[in-house]
């Protein structure tokens, strides 16, 4: 046995606990949605504890909880929404008004 095979098998023996209530009793979940979708995408594993409920994944051995990572990416949308909509209004009256414009040239001249 190998120090690597050694260290899997102390790692898996203890769980790590539930960020939110200190419960070793944590299963692997199915992905819910477009975010835990994403989230296992990027080769995350979706995790919940069986006393609390609460859902989450480890990055870099740190617990991030679905709940957090939801709220950031529901802010983040609503950033792009805010910025993409004036920039939309913007180029629709940028075409418009090449279009009136070319319009009144019938090409004779």
């Amino acid at each position: 046995m190998t120090y690597g095979d050694q260290e899997k098998i102390v790692h898996h023996d203890v769980p790590k606990p539930c960020p939110e209530c200190g419960s070793t009793h944590v299963r692997w979940a199915h992905s819910r949605g477009a975010v835990e979708k994403f989230l296992c995408v990027l080769g995350l594993r979706i995790r919940c504890c069986r006393s609390c409920g609460e859902r989450y994944t480890r990055l870099g051995g740190a617990a991030v909880r679905l709940k957090d990572v939801k709220k950031v990416g529901r802010g983040v949308l609503l950033v792009i929404f805010v910025l993409a909509v004036p920039l939309m209004v913007i180029a629709v009256i940028s075409w418009l008004m090449d279009h009136s414009s070319t319009e009144g040239d019938d090409g004779v001249g």
